[in-house]
């Protein structure tokens, strides 16, 4: 977005600055979001004019349809963490795998089948077309009676603290902490991982 733009005439943020703003703007609005707070359609109004006002800019010269063409754009990326992959292929072989997201449905399935991901998971719970979000733990419930699985048998892997985590724990259901940017966090986690190949020594 920011060569697309040409956020550099600005002449007032460099590429790394306005990425790293636009994250952190980003992951408060989904905690809210997470937590019933607020709706998708503000994350989705408010990120880029709330980027640009902490960035020192009005609001006007937020770029027309910059979210549309955003949410056109990052679904087919297809980035991955590393090793994502082949630990799959290593997981797949033990256990069931499915995903239970609350990201917006509309983009979901084009970021699964770009990043080469659908074809391990073969049922992908959504927050929209159940009605509940993580950590609600009715979401879980949800979960376990489509993929007739159970709390004790099921694991949670994630990277969301508040969502992920808290949801597995409200759900009476084990988890592993993936935390790359080595949060801090005042509970200690039952098993914690910084890189996706961990997997291979826990799983």
């Amino acid at each position: 977005m920011y060569e697309l733009h040409q956020f550099h005439l600005f002449n007032s943020f460099t590429c790394i600055e306005f990425f790293e703003v636009y994250t952190e703007i980003n992951e408060s609005l989904w905690k809210d979001y997470n937590a019933g707070i607020i709706t998708k359609e503000i994350i989705r109004d408010k990120r880029f004019i709330m980027t640009f006002k902490k960035l020192g800019l009005s609001e006007k010269f937020v770029p027309e349809k910059i979210n549309e063409q955003f949410l056109a754009i990052c679904p087919a990326k297809g980035n991955v963490f590393p090793f994502a992959l082949e630990v799959l292929d290593y997981l797949k072989n033990k256990y069931q795998l499915h995903i239970i997201t609350n990201g917006f449905k509309e983009t979901q399935h084009i970021k699964l089948e770009t990043s080469g991901l659908s074809k391990y998971f073969p049922i992908v719970i959504n927050s929209e077309i159940c009605g509940f979000k993580k950590p609600d733990v009715k979401i879980f419930d949800y979960a376990f009676k489509l993929t007739r699985a159970s709390n004790r048998d099921s694991i949670m892997i994630g990277d969301d603290w508040d969502a992920d985590i808290t949801g597995a724990m409200n759900a009476g259901m084990p988890y592993i902490w993936f935390n790359p940017k080595q949060k801090t966090n005042s509970i200690e986690p039952e098993i914690e991982i910084t890189c996706l190949s961990e997997l291979y020594k826990v799983l």
